[in-house]
């Protein structure tokens, strides 16, 4: 290398790069939580021998909360990654941002509370039919997503071919120009 620097030393001055680990935090973690919520908003638990122990009431709150929580880490997916994407892509991307909008305005209407005077409780009745209708309109956004983030490699990265020997050679190189 010129100026006497070495490859080490050079690689080592470098600034960080961040973005496999904002990748992971500020993307990636939200995408599988968003699998995780929506089986929940499916089932009401996340584990098959929870649905045995859990009663419905709380497994119907859950839901409702999993929906929430679904549309959330939906909505965080597209703020952290909208600044990455190609310009298509975000006017793409905006566009669910918008439905995510009015989805939530209507989350309120899936969903009633009861009062039972016999045992003197409160239960939540879900409306399975509208219910099922926002959830699938959830489940097919997070599908929609992945295509602008994978678009810009946020996802599945190009990774160039390597060629071995070219690396070899490469370094030999700068060991041999750097002193």
């Amino acid at each position: 290398m010129a100026g006497g620097r070495d490859y080490l030393e050079f690689s080592e001055s470098k600034n960080w790069n961040v973005a496999r680990k904002y990748s992971e935090l500020k993307i990636l973690k939200y995408l599988l939580e968003a699998d995780d919520y929506a089986d929940i908003a499916k089932f009401g638990t996340s584990q098959l021998i929870d649905e045995f122990i859990v009663n419905d009431n709380m497994k119907n709150e859950a839901r409702l909360k999993a929906m929430k929580r679904l549309l959330n880490c939906l909505q965080m997916t597209i703020d952290n990654s909208e600044f990455a994407l190609k310009k298509k892509d975000k006017i793409i991307i905006q566009g669910y941002s918008e439905d995510l909008k009015k989805i939530e305005k209507v989350i309120p209407y899936v969903s009633r509370t009861s009062f039972n005077q016999r045992d003197k409780k409160k239960h939540i009745v879900i409306d399975e039919e509208k219910f099922n209708i926002i959830l699938g309109m959830l489940i097919e956004l997070k599908k929609a997503i992945l295509e602008p983030l994978n678009n810009a490699e946020l996802i599945f990265g190009a990774d160039e071919a390597m060629d071995p020997d070219e690396l070899k050679k490469r370094i030999m190189e700068d060991i041999v120009f750097s002193g």
